[in-house]
């Protein structure tokens, strides 16, 4: 069964996130994900994140608490050690949906063209709940999707192939490595493999 699913990689960079780590891990493991290899990379926390990250350390692939620069820093460490076909990071505010790897896993199944696969989100605010439209892509509209570049990150996957040609994120930035990788997949490979 396992064979028949691309092993996905996801991280998840955190710093002093305890409130929140709990439900990013239990999201990535209840996934039922049979190919799945999970990193976390935590930046030294002093809360209890370390604790709670123990409580799960026999279904990750790696993991490591230690001073780092920052989150570009943590991603870019994880992605050192990814061996899965399909990347992605999660952040420890944000969670899957039950199935979202198995989406992900069969658009890239379905086409092999694919270098990367845009989803969508559930946004929950103070007072209301929305859907993101994911990531903008606007068909046949290479300039425009440069010029007006936004990404949505969790539900963004790449080919790991992508970060090995185009390069990791970038660590100078703290906030907008995501769109900064975007606009460079978009330079170098087109609309094609979206």
């Amino acid at each position: 069964h396992k064979m028949n699913y691309p092993q996905i990689t996801i991280v998840t960079p955190s710093y002093n996130q305890g409130h929140y780590i709990e439900q990013t891990i239990c999201s990535v493991l209840d996934q039922g994900y049979p190919n799945l290899q999970y990193i976390i990379i935590d930046g030294g926390s002093k809360d209890d994140s370390v604790s709670i990250i123990k409580k799960y350390e026999k279904h990750l692939a790696y993991w490591v608490s230690e001073k780092d620069r920052g989150q570009s820093d943590a991603i870019i460490k994880g992605y050192r050690k990814a061996t899965g076909e399909i990347f992605n990071w999660l952040n420890s505010d944000d969670y899957y949906e039950s199935g979202a790897l198995f989406n992900v896993a069969d658009a890239f199944i379905k086409n092999p063209e694919l270098q990367v696969y845009c989803g969508i989100s559930r946004v929950f605010g103070a007072d209301k709940e929305f859907h993101t439209k994911g990531t903008d892509v606007y068909p046949g509209n290479l300039n425009k999707t440069i010029g007006w570049p936004r990404i949505d990150q969790p539900e963004t996957f790449f080919k790991k192939s992508v970060w090995d040609t185009i390069g990791a994120v970038d660590e100078r930035f703290h906030y907008v490595m995501d769109k900064e990788l975007w606009v460079r997949f978009l330079l170098y490979y087109g609309l094609a493999g979206v």
